[in-house]
């Protein structure tokens, strides 16, 4: 296992949107390569946010944990899956067009199937979705058979 620990701070002035934010954040990836067929990465994430918007203040608070596996079968299958939770405490000026960004639970999923058909040729089915606060949820699936010459 390999275990990656790294501390980041941004600071950000975004005239589009006259938002002023300064962030901290803590992350550790934890990677498992279990075979050769089949590696798991989990990582944790907190940060913290200050941010300015005109004269509107706001703290964001985010703790999140996401899990991914890949899968190789036989050189022409491929399994990839993340699982995301993210919790946000939002406190201050809380209007805001980022989902991302809101207070309350955050869910984000996906699993793709690969699949090499030949030299050139390959399939993919994805399914993913979200669930933000306060919006409905969204499911999506792709299909996907790809040529290149």
């Amino acid at each position: 296992a390999i275990l990656e620990l790294s501390f980041f701070h941004t600071a950000r002035t975004d005239t589009r949107y006259s938002l002023i934010t300064d962030t901290n954040g803590l992350k550790a990836d934890v990677r498992n390569k279990l075979s050769n067929n089949l590696n798991l990465t989990t990582t944790a994430l907190g940060t913290a946010e200050t941010g300015t918007r005109f004269t509107d203040d706001y703290e964001l608070i985010t703790i999140s944990v996401s899990e991914t596996v890949t899968y190789y079968f036989k050189r022409k299958y491929r399994v990839y899956s993340k699982v995301e939770f993210k919790r946000n405490q939002r406190s201050g000026y809380t209007e805001t067009s980022f989902f991302d960004k809101n207070n309350g639970n955050v869910f984000k999923w996906n699993v793709d199937f690969d699949y090499k058909i030949s030299n050139i040729t390959t399939a993919k089915l994805a399914y993913s979705g979200n669930s933000y606060p306060g919006k409905d949820d969204v499911h999506k699936i792709e299909l996907e058979v790809k040529a290149e010459f």
